[in-house]
């Protein structure tokens, strides 16, 4: 499968939805869930704000495209995320029937930046038969990573 030029612009506006989280203090993971028709629904990680380990990028615009599109919808539906999602991501796009997903930065960069979430992508890996995941590098996929250090350093 290779991406159309519509894919390449959802992830470009990934990354930069995921940097924006970052320049604003929140950590640097962002996502999409669009349809052929045009984007359903976004989210960000804020799992450090609200407490809630589960507050992925992924989930967050996985249970914003439900809510707005149904369960049903979801199925035809393409996921684009700014790091190569976690096993728990993985296992809640498998569950909302989504089955294509495009990810920028692959893991390894997510665990030099300090985010281990993502160790877990192997495992990941292998529960997801029936879903098609692909890295999609468009741009700086690191940027997200680089405006959450300098976040973190302006605080400091």
């Amino acid at each position: 499968m290779t991406p159309s030029l519509h894919d390449i612009d959802l992830m470009r506006a990934t990354i930069q939805l995921a940097a924006d989280a970052a320049r604003r203090g929140g950590r640097p993971f962002g996502a999409f869930v669009a349809s052929s028709r045009g984007i359903i629904a976004t989210g960000v990680d804020t799992s450090d704000a609200s407490g809630d380990a589960t507050d992925h990028a992924e989930i967050a615009a996985l249970r914003a495209a439900r809510a707005s599109a149904g369960a049903e919808a979801l199925a035809g539906c393409t996921l684009y995320a700014s790091c190569e999602p976690c096993v728990l991501c993985t296992a809640a796009i498998l569950h909302a029937g989504v089955r294509t997903v495009y990810y920028a930065a692959p893991r390894e960069l997510a665990l030099a930046a300090g985010y281990p979430d993502v160790v877990a992508a192997d495992t990941a890996r292998g529960i997801a038969s029936g879903l098609t995941m692909r890295p999609l590098a468009v741009g700086d996929v690191g940027e997200p990573f680089t405006a959450a250090a300098a976040a973190l350093a302006g605080r400091g």
